[in-house]
């Protein structure tokens, strides 16, 4: 399901930190800036979720932590890096998979300008 308002709230949230701030700060930077800005806009989030991974039946103590839940209805996934896009993607869609939540979003603040900040992504539904 894709949530057109609530990906609007959360890309102007991200540009706000954009604006502020710029490229190339630590992640965690990024993320006490969001956290501060998605407060101030009411979006309710839950920072570093822990996703359990289901292993042949046994729940793997390990898991795995998002960056953020908006509203447990997008996997909000948070970076300032080189690597290439195809490895952050991937991760994302893991988080996805294994939480059931099938809306995601990548704010990767590696980037000189802002349109390429901000990336969305979707699970399509099974059918049967």
């Amino acid at each position: 399901m894709f949530y057109p308002m609530l990906n609007t709230k959360v890309s102007a949230v991200a540009e706000k930190v954009y604006r502020e701030l710029g490229a190339g700060l630590p992640d965690k930077v990024y993320k006490e800036s969001l956290i501060h800005e998605l407060e101030e806009a009411d979006i309710s989030y839950e920072k570093d979720p822990f996703i359990p991974i289901d292993y042949k039946g046994r729940v793997l103590e390990s898991g795995i932590h998002a960056c953020f839940i908006i509203e447990n209805r997008i996997v909000l996934y948070v970076k300032n890096s080189s690597k290439s896009g195809g490895y952050h993607t991937n991760q994302l869609y893991s988080y996805m998979r294994l939480s059931g939540i099938r809306c995601g979003m990548i704010l990767d603040f590696n980037s000189s300008e802002f349109a390429k900040v901000v990336r969305v992504f979707m699970v399509p539904e099974k059918r049967d």
